[in-house]
């Protein structure tokens, strides 16, 4: 985006000021940024990220780089063992751009010379729909031992079920997956057969659901959109699957489900709606479309674990919930381009060990 030399160093800096490359930019980030003048307003600030408002109300992020790709994300190499803080940023500075770099207040300048535009790489080649039900229902069954009781983990234990719309008494799970249940199942009928009342009535039950910045229902959902968007979109159909589609009711549907969560969005924090209308296109954390494609295509499946260790080491139970809606999203994508043997009905739990 801003490749030339360093402007602000004819500003009078402190001499306690930062200097600090930045690595990628996501691309919604990047197109909320002006070339020149205020860029947005810090609206909240933890140890290693801040949150800012643009003047035209758009939110976005600045990091630490090692916390991942994202569409809303500016990445950037911080100093080691310091707090955002202690270089200066609290809530209410102001970050400017000079046509070149920017000045986040009075002391931390974030240079672009070596920064690159990060977006979803597109998907591959697809594996057969056999291979991703073989892939998704092994990867349920194996991580059923390490889910964390709290969010919406539990849900993997019944993932099964609920794909095909079936709803689930148990109790042995935390509230807010109880609270989930109904509205999961509510979703994967609504979405299968094309009943937008039904998608709208079980989004408004899941957003906004759990505590943090972003509650579990929300996370979820983030990585269902992630998940649906990409199996189901152009890229990853063939020809045969494009005409199923496009004959189906269920392509209305997802769209739906994308129009009811940007509706919805205000039933949740700033931060976690931003998010969520990021999803909503189908767009996500980079560890999130790398399990997704680790599931999708036709590569060898032994970078799936990896891909999957490194998404649920997000946050307290984020990365888990995301990974409970990718891989629900999945199992909805083989219902509704089911083949013989693909669906959850079809494909039997794994053995102990395979």
């Amino acid at each position: 985006m801003l490749t030339s030399r360093l402007k602000f160093q004819n500003r009078d800096m402190p001499a306690d000021s930062f200097d600090c490359p930045i690595t990628f930019i996501g691309g919604s980030a990047s197109e909320l940024l002006p070339q020149c003048g205020l860029s947005g307003t810090v609206i909240a600030s933890f140890s290693r990220s801040c949150w800012l408002e643009t003047p035209g109300g758009r939110l976005f992020a600045i990091g630490g780089h090692k916390s991942g790709e994202g569409p809303l994300t500016i990445g950037v190499v911080l100093p080691e063992r310091l707090t955002l803080a202690e270089m200066g940023v609290k809530t209410g500075i102001e970050l400017f751009a000079d046509g070149v770099d920017f000045l986040l207040g009075d002391r931390l300048i974030l240079r672009t010379s070596a920064t690159a535009l990060w977006r979803p790489a597109p998907l591959g080649p697809r594996a057969s729909n056999e291979e991703v039900a073989r892939r998704l229902w092994t990867l349920v069954d194996s991580v059923a031992a390490d889910t964390p009781t709290a969010g919406l983990a539990p849900l993997m234990g019944y993932l099964r079920q609920l794909v095909n719309g079936n709803v689930i008494e148990a109790d042995d799970v935390g509230i807010v997956s109880r609270f989930a249940m109904p509205n999961a199942a509510l979703l994967a009928e609504g979405i299968a057969h094309g009943d937008g009342d039904a998608v709208d009535q079980a989004v408004r039950g899941l957003i906004g659901l759990g505590p943090g910045l972003t509650p579990s229902g929300d996370d979820m959902l983030v990585g269902l959109m992630v998940s649906l968007r990409t199996a189901l979109g152009p890229v990853a159909c063939n020809e045969a699957t494009s005409a199923r589609l496009s004959q189906s009711s269920y392509a209305p549907a997802v769209d739906a489900l994308s129009r009811s969560i940007v509706r919805h969005a205000t039933r949740t924090n700033r931060i976690s709606a931003a998010l969520l209308e990021q999803a909503a296109l189908g767009i996500g954390s980079a560890a999130q479309h790398r399990v997704v494609q680790c599931l999708l295509e036709a590569t060898p499946a032994t970078a799936l674990e990896a891909a999957v260790a490194e998404l649920v080491r997000w946050g307290h139970t984020s990365g888990w919930d995301a990974l409970t809606g990718i891989l629900f999203g999945a199992g909805l994508a083989l219902r509704l381009t089911e083949t013989t043997g693909a669906t959850a009905r079809n494909v039997p739990r794994a053995r102990a060990g395979a």
